[in-house]
């Protein structure tokens, strides 16, 4: 095709795009996307490059280069500091980071390979990708406002101001010294027990969401919690519920002095080394190419930062971890979430010092097929963590998951509250925004998330204008370009509440229905509370999931779809009765001793 195109990113200067003689516009992101649409300029987007084959193959190499960067002969030499394996913690964020590079890299092969541009005005880093898959492609600097997809090391902190939500972005960094001064403030105010039969550890667990299951702990064991990310008292309700359980507040900064600053700055030295080395073995350039060409002169710089940042962080945690454990006669750990970064750390140290550890199911396990690759990821792949899962359904599931073949079925003790409630429907709806993983390229597809906003928006104006208290429940995450759907929302149903934060069973209580935008927990929560479910996915990426093929919630794709369905589930009894009915059969099946699962998991064996 020849002429010239500007390739616009989310954090491009639009304001430099007028000085430009090009001849298209391509987009490489939504954010892109949606920024060029509001400022009424034409462009192109790079999805529309990439064909059905090559992105079934971009997400391959997604998830392999996820799991296995850090492994192998080439790099495990550099990936490993004092027993600790310093690349398994990263897996998860690296999912979400790899897809974005993988995604820009693969639109622009195809680009180039179907309409070759004689030049190219972009930032520096798409410049070096460019030259990797032609170097007959001409490149001029495109200036670039702040902004980095290295999300790994922000935060956005939830600011209220009166009935107003906001957010702020702060370093890690920042977080975790806030989260300090938070823990010797609030550890004084609640007082441990005497030991019992023994101390166990939970990590990350919100105290007031789990108080039942703690209180059923509490009459056998010392309870001790150690929350790595949200402080265990952040509100008065969180302060009470500690007070009431008589817990320990432990962290692993108190675990730190002199000795264990020697020996953190000695890690920090050794571990500079093995990055650069990395860095330096020309392995990472061999392994992250696809058909042949490498994006890594593109990633280095900031790879590299991100991963010595990270790598340093572990060997800390590391570290503090495994001197908590010998000094507080931990006898048995329970943790939620064992993929995170700081679980995987904690649960590395744990089986150094021999300390049994077992996890629990924590959120909707989807059951399509394309899921499979997925789940050895998003649940954790340590052997040495027992897991207890919430019923049947996760356990047949799982049977063929390493190591998570011969889960325990112990309930879901979260959930106890939620079978005790006699939901008294009234004329309320609520809409909740469900939150992608963001791990493969229909994830992060701006025309999918653009038809998936638009259906939203159009459900949520149509709700906001009936005669029923409708609000919208935001997910707590946020995109990893940090774009929100809030505006949106409140663009297209002007006065409609819009939260991000707030107790579920709160926002569920008497609700006639519950709306979401894809297959979540808080569907099975309004399953569980007896609430009719209807959810809006504008394409058949989940057709196959089994709570939709059973009929247990509603599916529809379109905006037709959902005023068609509406008066149905609102007013015809026979209707939403079996819906309902179905609905039960499907929560049966995916939650075992429904209000009994405290006391099913308290009393489970942790050795």
């Amino acid at each position: 095709m020849g002429g010239s195109v500007i390739l616009v990113e989310y954090n491009t200067d639009l304001k430099n795009l007028g000085r430009m003689d090009a001849d298209r516009i391509v987009t490489l992101d939504y954010v892109a996307h949606r920024s060029l649409l509001g400022a009424g300029i034409a462009h192109e987007l790079i999805e529309d490059y990439i064909g059905v084959d090559e992105e079934a193959s971009a997400d391959r190499s997604i998830i392999d280069m996820a799991k296995n960067w850090h492994k192998g002969e080439g790099a495990a030499r550099f990936t490993s500091h004092d027993g600790l394996d310093l690349g398994t913690p990263l897996e998860e964020d690296m999912l979400q980071y790899l897809a974005q590079e993988i995604k820009k890299f693969t639109g622009i092969a195809g680009l180039v390979a179907r309409s070759p541009p004689d030049a190219a005005y972009c930032s520096g880093r798409t410049a070096a990708m460019i030259s990797s898959i032609s170097p007959d492609v001409e490149t001029r600097a495109l200036p670039a406002g702040s902004g980095s997809v290295g999300h790994i090391e922000d935060v956005r902190i939830p600011i209220r101001l009166g009935n107003r939500l906001s957010h702020i972005k702060v370093s890690k960094n920042t977080v975790l010294r806030m989260k300090r001064i938070m823990e010797r403030t609030t550890g004084t105010l609640v007082g441990g027990a005497g030991k019992k039969s023994g101390r166990v550890l939970f990590l990350n667990f919100e105290v007031t969401a789990y108080e039942r299951m703690l209180s059923e702990f509490s009459k056998r064991y010392e309870v001790v919690m150690l929350n790595e990310r949200r402080p265990v008292v952040w509100n008065l309700a969180s302060l009470r519920a500690a007070r009431r359980l008589g817990c320990t507040i432990t962290s692993l900064d108190r675990h730190s002095d002199a000795g264990a600053a020697s020996e953190i700055r000695e890690a920090e030295r050794a571990i500079d080394e093995k990055v650069d080395g990395l860095a330096d073995s020309g392995h990472l350039e061999g392994y992250f190419a696809i058909s042949g060409m490498s994006f890594w002169p593109a990633i280095r710089d900031e790879f590299t930062g991100m991963i010595r940042a990270r790598f340093k962080e572990s060997a800390r945690r590391f570290l503090l971890a495994r001197r908590m454990f010998k000094r507080e006669n931990i006898d048995g750990i329970l943790l939620l979430y064992a993929n995170s970064f700081e679980e995987k750390v904690v649960l590395s140290a744990a089986e150094a010092e021999g300390v049994p550890a077992t996890s629990i199911e924590h959120g909707y396990l989807p059951n399509r097929p394309y899921m499979e690759r997925y789940r050895s990821l998003f649940l954790g792949s340590n052997p040495y963590c027992r897991n207890l899962v919430w019923g049947e359904r996760s356990r047949d599931l799982l049977a063929d998951v390493p190591p998570h073949a011969g889960s325990t079925v112990a309930g879901s003790p979260r959930h106890d509250e939620f079978f005790d409630i006699d939901n008294r429907p009234s004329r309320r709806i609520v809409f909740f925004d469900s939150f992608n993983t963001e791990a493969d390229l229909h994830s992060i597809d701006s025309r999918v998330i653009e038809r998936t906003e638009d259906l939203i928006k159009r459900v949520c104006a149509e709700l906001g204008d009936m005669p029923y208290d409708f609000g919208v429940k935001l997910h707590p995450g946020h995109h990893v370009l940090g774009y929100s759907l809030k505006p949106s929302i409140e663009e297209a149903s002007p006065g409609t509440p819009v939260h991000q934060a707030g107790s579920v069973m709160d926002f569920l209580a008497g609700c006639s229905l519950a709306v979401a935008s894809a297959p979540t927990t808080v569907m099975l929560e309004a399953m569980i509370m007896r609430i009719p479910t209807l959810v809006c996915i504008p394409d058949g990426f989940w057709d196959k999931e089994d709570v939709f093929t059973t009929g247990a919630s509603l599916l529809v794709h379109s905006y037709e779809e959902f005023r068609d369905v509406l008066p149905k589930v609102l007013g015809d009894g026979e209707f939403r009765n079996g819906l309902l009915s179905r609905s039960d059969s499907y929560v049966a099946r995916y939650f075992s001793f429904p209000g009994r699962a405290s006391q099913r998991v308290a009393a489970a064996k942790l050795d």
